[in-house]
């Protein structure tokens, strides 16, 4: 099918490198980047906002570059694919995951091949209601993770939502439903489901199936009673080059609380642990920004932290890395990439590429690479706000890392690509020129 009308070329900026996409010069129907990822086939997935509101516009590019639309969000793209398809890829975080009986869960509604089973619905009027989200995690027991915000009729209305996660059993029964806490100063507000990040023990957007991560689970030591890691810190300064592999696992990752699936139990992050303050007195703010699984398995997450160090608070933004006995911290804030004054600042997004290099973007528009990602001593390359490589207040969203070592990274205003040696094609296909 023939475009419309011609397009403007691709932009590059600041050198050849670099590739931005937009609704201007592209296929891209809508600019705002919900999620993005790539799965194991090189394809590129992502979840646009769309201004009126509703399901999330879906895009996929296959490897070879052909482009298909869905206006109608996850349930039109698993309802026009093969079934096959999808169970060949497996799960793909934020977008569906796929349980042992080889059904499709989009939210909280599931696909078996022929038709779709609701086990929960959004229901929001002028009153309020609840609002699921359309990503699920289904932990070793098979059971969907879902989050899910509550709305009622206050003033301001953000005073009264609340975020949590329903978790429901195979059959559809609901489980259980696992209260979030509010975000803390500096995070987002309280009822914004996209702060909830859903991560499974795979490098990379392509997850391991349920099954899979049942197996690992079955050989991962057991840990101390409560459940999750320890908070206890520990300086990386001696961390090895590769942490040792381990069991995959599933983690539910939310501004204030971690979660290690099945449990649904709270953890903390290092020096977050609201415990400890009755013990020392002393009572630090902060919250979780971004969060990946590095290429040895290991759950990673970045917090923004206020300091209590008893006359004064001292700002930091910490690496974290969860391994068997607790946490390995890392203090990001002197680094090259973030230059010390990070009061003011946060790490939005991050992901790992297949070459083991760590991708990060802040708030403020600044990215950072740094090469062999899980080395503090790794060297680092820094795109600095204002140095051409986002558009000029561009709101980072989400970022991708491909097989092929091409880079994806969302924003509220477009996509901006690294390591394509050509333009993406743009190929008209019936599904796209329709937006379905």
């Amino acid at each position: 099918v023939p475009p419309g009308t011609p397009r403007p070329p691709a932009t590059r900026v600041p050198a050849e490198q670099w590739l931005r996409l937009d609704r201007h010069n592209s296929l891209l129907p809508y600019d705002n980047v919900r999620y993005l990822e790539i799965d194991r086939g090189g394809g590129t997935w992502m979840r646009l906002i769309k201004p009126s509101g509703g399901s999330d516009a879906v895009v996929h590019v296959s490897a070879q570059g052909e482009w298909s639309i869905f206006d109608g969000g996850m349930k039109a793209v698993v309802a026009r694919r093969p079934l096959e398809d999808l169970v060949e890829l497996a799960s793909l975080r934020d977008f569906f995951d796929i349980d042992e009986q080889g059904r499709v869960w989009v939210g909280p509604e599931v696909w078996d091949g022929v038709r779709w089973t609701a086990f929960g619905r959004s229901a929001v009027d002028a009153g309020g209601g609840v609002r699921f989200e359309e990503r699920t995690l289904l932990d070793p027991g098979q059971r969907g993770w879902v989050p899910f915000s509550t709305e009622l009729d206050c003033v301001p209305p953000n005073y009264c939502a609340a975020t949590g996660l329903r978790v429901f059993a195979p059959d559809g029964s609901t489980v259980e439903d696992v209260a979030l806490r509010r975000p803390g100063v500096g995070a987002a507000g309280a009822a914004d489901t996209n702060l909830v990040t859903l991560r499974s023990g795979v490098p990379g957007g392509a997850v391991a199936s349920s099954g899979d991560a049942a197996r690992a689970a079955s050989r991962r030591p057991s840990k101390s009673a409560g459940g999750g890691g320890s908070s206890k810190a520990h300086d990386t300064a001696a961390l090895p080059q590769r942490l040792d592999q381990g069991g995959a696992s599933d983690w539910i990752v939310s501004p204030n609380e971690y979660f290690e699936l099945p449990g649904s139990e709270p953890q903390y992050y290092p020096y977050l642990d609201p415990r400890e303050f009755l013990s020392t007195g002393l009572r630090n703010s902060g919250y979780a920004s971004a969060a990946a699984v590095s290429p040895s398995g290991r759950l990673q997450v970045v917090t923004w932290l206020e300091r209590d160090l008893g006359s004064q608070v001292a700002y930091q933004i910490l690496l974290n890395t969860l391994a068997e006995d607790g946490w390995l911290v890392e203090d990001l804030t002197n680094t090259p990439f973030l230059g010390g004054d990070v009061e003011f600042e946060s790490v939005v997004a991050m992901d790992y590429c297949s070459d083991g290099a760590l991708w990060l973007a802040t708030q403020a528009g600044k990215i950072g690479v740094r090469q062999d990602g899980e080395r503090p001593d790794g060297a680092w390359t820094v795109y600095p706000e204002g140095s051409g490589v986002l558009k000029d207040g561009a709101v980072v969203s989400d970022i991708g890392c491909g097989p092929d070592g091409a880079v994806w990274i969302g924003t509220q205003s477009g996509l901006l690509g690294y390591g394509f040696a050509m333009p993406p094609v743009l190929l008209y296909v019936p599904s796209a020129s329709q937006h379905r």
